[in-house]
C-alpha cells in the first residue's frame, strides 16, 4: 500500500512519485515554491538595472533619491537573506526550470541538458543543466551582484545639484565685488570660495551668496522653498560663473550677474 512521506496519506490507489510524495503534496509544494520565487523576483526587479559591477552601480546610484536608495538596500537585504533559503526549498529546481529562457530570451518548452539557458530574471550567467551545473554557483553570481549594489548604496554619497541665478547683485557695492571676481583682482585672485548662507529677510528665511565672505547677492524668493527643504543636506557651491559687464549700446556700463551651481547630498 502506497504512503505519502509528507502528509502520511496512504491507500491502495494512492499515486506517489519516486520520492514517495503524493501528487497533492507535490502540487501544494510547487505552488509554495512558485509563490516564494515570485516574491524574490519582485524584489530583484526593483533593483537598478545594468549594475552588474560596483563601478556601474555607483554610476546609476548617483542619480537616485535617498528614498530610492533606502528601498534598494531593503531589497538587497531581503534577497541576501532569502535567496539561499529558496535554493534549498523543496521543488526549487522544478520552479527554476520553469523560468528558463534561451539565448533569444524566449521561454524554454523542451529543455535539452546540453544547451545553455539562463533564468528569465536572475542574472547569474548561463546554465547547461548538465552534471556540472550547480545552483550554488549560479546564485553566488546573483548574490555577488546584489552585494555590489548594496555596497555602492553604503559607499556612495549621492547628491543632486541645482543652478541658480543670483539676484540682488546691484545693491550696495556688490557690482564692484563681482567685477573683481570676474577679473580676478585681489583678494579674489587665488581660488576664491563661494558659499551659500542661511539668513533672514523681513522675518522670512533667505539665502545669501558670498564669495570670500563678501555677500554678492541672494537666492531668488521663489527658489527659497527648494533650498530650505534641502538645507540640512547642503554641501557646497561647486561652480559659479560671472557674466555681463561690458558697455551697453547706450554707452553705459553693463551690470554683472552671477550664477551658481549648488550641491545637496541626497
Amino acid at each position: 500500500m502506497a504512503k505519502c512521506v509528507e502528509c502520511s496519506k496512504k491507500g491502495l490507489f494512492l499515486k506517489i512519485n519516486a520520492a514517495g510524495v503524493c501528487f497533492d503534496c507535490v502540487s501544494v509544494g510547487m505552488d509554495n515554491a512558485r509563490a516564494f520565487h515570485n516574491l524574490l523576483v519582485e524584489e530583484y526587479s526593483r533593483l537598478p538595472k545594468g549594475l552588474a559591477c560596483k563601478y556601474s552601480a555607483e554610476l546609476g546610484i548617483k542619480d537616485m533619491s535617498r528614498e530610492d536608495i533606502a528601498k534598494t538596500r531593503e531589497s538587497c537585504a531581503f534577497l541576501q537573506d532569502n535567496i539561499p533559503k529558496w535554493a534549498e526549498y523543496p521543488y526549487f529546481i522544478s520552479v527554476f526550470k520553469e523560468n528558463l529562457v534561451d539565448h533569444k530570451g524566449e521561454s524554454v518548452v523542451d529543455i535539452k541538458y546540453y544547451f545553455s539557458y539562463r533564468h528569465s530574471v536572475f542574472r547569474g550567467g548561463s546554465v547547461s543543466l548538465d552534471d556540472t551545473f550547480s545552483m550554488n554557483d549560479y546564485f553566488s553570481v546573483v548574490l555577488k551582484e546584489i552585494s555590489e549594489i548594496n555596497f555602492s548604496c553604503i559607499r556612495y554619497k549621492p547628491y543632486e545639484s541645482e543652478v541658480f541665478r543670483v539676484v540682488g547683485v546691484t545693491f550696495d557695492d556688490r557690482q564692484s565685488t563681482i567685477r573683481k571676481v570676474y577679473f580676478k583682482d585681489a583678494p579674489y585672485n587665488n581660488d576664491p570660495v563661494a558659499r551659500l548662507n542661511k539668513t533672514e529677510h523681513e522675518g522670512e528665511a533667505a539665502f545669501s551668496v558670498s564669495i570670500n565672505d563678501k555677500v554678492v547677492g541672494y537666492i531668488s524668493k521663489d527658489k527659497v522653498p527648494f533650498v530650505l527643504e534641502r538645507w540640512e543636506n547642503y554641501s557646497e557651491i561647486t561652480y559659479y560663473e560671472v557674466f555681463g559687464g561690458g558697455v551697453l549700446p547706450s554707452g553705459e556700463s553693463g551690470n554683472y550677474g552671477i550664477s551658481i551651481r549648488v550641491k545637496f547630498l541626497k
